[in-house]
């Protein structure tokens, strides 16, 4: 087979041995599964916890029998017993690579399908083209690109021998925003499994796509939706002190944030490149720019990226101090006269000597002679 490295040669492995060995001891396989059903061993296996009231958890609990309904490899919510998500179409589907590239393949609940009564409870496909090699992974997007928030959903692998790594990526308009990944080392039943949850990286998409290093046999149900939190980004970022080369800003801290950062562009440009600050802790509240050019004008923003308040903030235009002449030396004298020199002033409109009695800082105007 050519699954998660898997050995060609172990051709009874997974699909091949749930679907045709199990046919040829089905009586004694049912027997079991009664007994197991009476005691309770296996009620519940497979719930994912519902991480708040308003949210909604797609349980799909049978085939889809409406004619073409699932023959284009696309399920939704509402369809095969599951609940009509309202103001929401999900959309779930197998892939072919992690681009999420549909693979137009009939679903089908594993358990209810043409009575297989395998004990599958998971969304997947039993198309005879993957008996032996399995696919990718699978998808879910909404409909219309709406946003959506996904807090967790049963994962299940109808053929793996071993757990296997998934990863699982978050989407919004076409930009990754969320990835995590998790280990199928549970066994509810008779199929390597997990009941996933994810952080609230996910809360804000219209995508998402999870999937192996190799491909496999992969099934999936008990999808938790609920509403997307949209992040508000923070609004009083501010200049609290200056100099001719740094700025200082203030901001109330961001929540749930991974990364923050400070943006800079000359003034009204639009160019923005991040500004040299050290690092910023996410949590933080204040932070100084440095290298600046002195009486220059530029723009600045926060950056946050994830937690509730990602985005840019409100812009700050902050025009830096001027930088006096500091190389202003006495370099020659006489009983009547003395000579300075300096550094040329950059775009100075006037320059001027004054003079005044040694500690007195009674300054005046001097005779000077141009030099």
């Amino acid at each position: 087979m050519s699954k998660l490295n898997a050995n060609p040669k172990s051709m009874t492995k997974g699909r091949i041995y749930i679907h045709t060995s199990i046919r040829s001891f089905k009586k004694v396989l049912r027997i079991m599964l009664c007994v197991l059903l009476l005691s309770g061993g296996l009620l519940n296996i497979q719930q994912v916890e519902v991480v708040s009231a308003a949210s909604s958890t797609v349980t799909f609990n049978a085939t889809e029998i409406s004619p073409g309904v699932w023959d284009d490899g696309i399920a939704e919510d509402g369809e095969g017993g599951s609940l009509n998500i309202p103001n929401l179409t999900l959309q779930v589907y197998n892939i072919s690579d992690t681009s999420g590239s549909l693979i137009p393949k009939r679903l089908v609940h594993g358990h209810s399908y043409s009575n297989q009564m395998d004990f599958f409870n998971a969304l997947t496909t039993y198309d005879e083209s993957f008996n032996f090699t399995g696919w990718k992974g699978m998808g879910l997007k909404s409909a219309d690109q709406s946003e959506f928030q996904i807090n967790g959903f049963f994962y299940s692998n109808y053929g793996a021998e071993v757990p296997i790594p998934i990863t699982v990526d978050g989407y919004r308009d076409g930009v990754k925003v969320a990835t995590a990944s998790f280990l199928s080392d549970e066994m509810p039943g008779f199929y390597y499994s997990k009941n996933v949850m994810l952080n609230a990286d996910f809360d804000n998409v219209d995508r998402v796509l999870f999937y192996s290093g190799g491909t496999s046999w992969h099934g999936i149900n008990n999808i938790v939706i609920d509403s997307a939190v949209v992040p508000v980004p923070i609004t009083d970022f501010a200049n609290t002190a200056k100099t001719s080369n740094s700025a200082t800003f203030g901001w109330t801290a961001a929540s749930g944030a991974t990364d923050v950062k400070i943006e800079q562009s000359p003034v009204g440009a639009n160019s923005w490149t991040t500004a040299t600050t050290g690092a910023i802790a996410v949590n933080a509240t204040n932070a100084t720019v440095t290298g600046l050019s002195a009486a220059t004008s530029y723009d600045f923003r926060l950056v946050v990226t994830g937690g509730a308040n990602a985005g840019n903030s409100n812009r700050v235009s902050v025009t830096t101090e001027v930088a006096p002449i500091t190389n202003f030396a006495n370099n020659a004298k006489s009983s009547t006269s003395a000579s300075f020199s300096w550094t040329a002033a950059s775009g100075a409109t006037d320059v001027k000597i004054e003079q005044s009695p040694v500690s007195t800082n009674t300054f005046f105007l001097p005779e000077v002679a141009p030099g």
